[in-house]
């Protein structure tokens, strides 16, 4: 798994996938370790960044930064999931 973080985000994602054929899923926030707790979020090297609303206005999270294009993961948070081929789903 692998956390993305660019201005070109679509454009990025395609790129990576054309790249690697191993990659196969992509998010925009992702933990490095899994937890004891198994919640992705309780992880303190954490990464990404993604817009919320919990208290009616827009506000950051910012996690880590990622140095590169993406960073590999070991969970990413279920806002956005992309995969390199389709898969089934529920």
């Amino acid at each position: 798994m692998l956390t993305v973080q660019s201005i070109n985000f679509i454009r990025d994602v395609l790129d990576i996938f054309k790249r690697d054929t191993d990659i196969g899923l992509m998010g925009m926030v992702g933990a490095k370790i899994i937890p004891v707790s198994r919640i992705w979020w309780d992880d303190h090297y954490k990464v990404g960044k993604v817009y919320y609303s919990h208290r009616g206005t827009m506000e950051l999270l910012n996690f880590n930064e990622i140095k590169d294009l993406y960073s590999d993961v070991k969970g990413i948070d279920g806002l956005i999931m992309i995969t390199q081929s389709d898969l089934p789903w529920r």
